[in-house]
Formats: C-alpha cells, sequence, structure tokens
C-alpha cells in the first residue's frame, strides 16, 4: 500500500530490477483501503473482522484491502492520520519522497527494515550506518496545543534551529506531529555555545573599533 502519488514512480524503479525475474508489475488500480481501531491480533498477523482480512499493525490498529466501496469519511481519514502520526509512522508520499534514510524514520526500531535478508538500492549505505556509524537525525512524535504544519522549524531552548515538522495532524483539540531533529552530544553542544559566544564577541569588538576610528561617543 502507498499513496497513489507514488505508485508511477516506484514502478519504474522497480521495473528496472524485474527485468531480470520472472514477474510482472501491474497497477492495481484504486482499491478501497480500510482501517479500524482497537481489536485482538498479534503485529503483522492477519485479521479477520466484519467480513474483511487485515494486517495487524504495532499500536492496534488493522490495515487492509476491500472489494466493497464505503462512503468516504473525512473525519475517520483524519482520526487515521492522526493515529499514525501519533504512532510514529510518517505517510511517505511525493512531498518527502527520497529524502530519508531508513533509520531517520525509525525504521529499524519498529521492524521496517531487515539488516539480515533481502536486498535493494542503497543498501550498503543502510547497513554501514547501522553498524558503524551514529545517525545524526531521528523522528519524534510531538504533541501540542497550537498549530503545527509541516516544514516548520523546530528550535531549541536558546532559538537554535534543531529540525523541522515533517507532517502534523489536529485531531479533539490536539496538534500531532512528527519531528525530525538533529541529535547533538554534548561535545557538539558546548561546540556550538562556544562559537555562538565567539561570534558575539567578534561582533562586539567590531563595534567598538568602527565606533572608535569614527570618533562617535
Amino acid at each position: 500500500l502507498m499513496p497513489r502519488d507514488r505508485v508511477a514512480a516506484v514502478k519504474a524503479h522497480l521495473q528496472k530490477y524485474a527485468l531480470f525475474s520472472k514477474v510482472t508489475l501491474v497497477d492495481a488500480g484504486t482499491p478501497t483501503v480500510v482501517g479500524a481501531a482497537g481489536g485482538a491480533g498479534e503485529t503483522w498477523q492477519l485479521v479477520h473482522r466484519d467480513g474483511a482480512v487485515l494486517l495487524a499493525l504495532r499500536d492496534g490498529r488493522q490495515v487492509g484491502i476491500s472489494t466493497a466501496s464505503p462512503a468516504a469519511d473525512d473525519d475517520a481519514a483524519r482520526r487515521w492520520r492522526a493515529a499514525a502520526i501519533a504512532a510514529g509512522e510518517l505517510l511517505v508520499d511525493s512531498a518527502n519522497a527520497d529524502r530519508h534514510l531508513p533509520q531517520a524514520l525509525n525504521y529499524d526500531v519498529i521492524d521496517g527494515v531487515s539488516f539480515r535478508k533481502g536486498c535493494y538500492t542503497g543498501q550498503e549505505v543502510v547497513a554501514r550506518m547501522h553498524f558503524k556509524g551514529r545517525m545524526k537525525e531521528r523522528l519524534y512524535v510531538a504533541r501540542a496545543d497550537t498549530a503545527a504544519a509541516a516544514g516548520s522549524a523546530v528550535l531549541d531552548g536558546d532559538g537554535r534551529t534543531v529540525g523541522s515538522v515533517v507532517d502534523a495532524m489536529a485531531q479533539d483539540e490536539t496538534v500531532h506531529a512528527l519531528l525530525e531533529t538533529r541529535l547533538l552530544t554534548p561535545l557538539e553542544t558546548r561546540l556550538a555555545a562556544e562559537a555562538e559566544q565567539l561570534e558575539a564577541e567578534t561582533a562586539a569588538t567590531k563595534v567598538d573599533f568602527f565606533t572608535m576610528v569614527r570618533g562617535e561617543d
């Protein structure tokens, strides 16, 4: 399952590898995607519910494809998106595709990527980051009582930009948001503070120098 605006690009990308396999890639059209909240079922197991077969997700939701065509429910769609954000899941659409490593979206901690099996484009980079590197950015779940929009800057207590909002949805007077923020080590934090202090001192020195040369009070 993926957003409709990603189907053509993903199909074209996979087609390059399908040439070496006995497989045919077909656009399934626009099936009806259904979701449900609550209920039993172990994570990633199939659940039979109201005549439909659904896949159980980590947070108790289930999702699947139905042959029926229920009426569109915008409120239900908003609640589903808010629940997905609260679960730390970013919907990868054309607006944010090809911009994140799997680890930046926490796929490595929610069973979204395997380091022991499979083969995919960029696997070497992803595996090297997992075994030898350190991620500089991670995805965090946040709640707020004020408006937030994707693309907004995330500031720390000193007003420095440390990340951005990648998705947000208001539900029941609460804004659920996903933030991609930098992970600073204590050394990086200290060096940044020292750099800012040096810049401020240098700026003050320049002002004093020009004031002295111009002979102003």
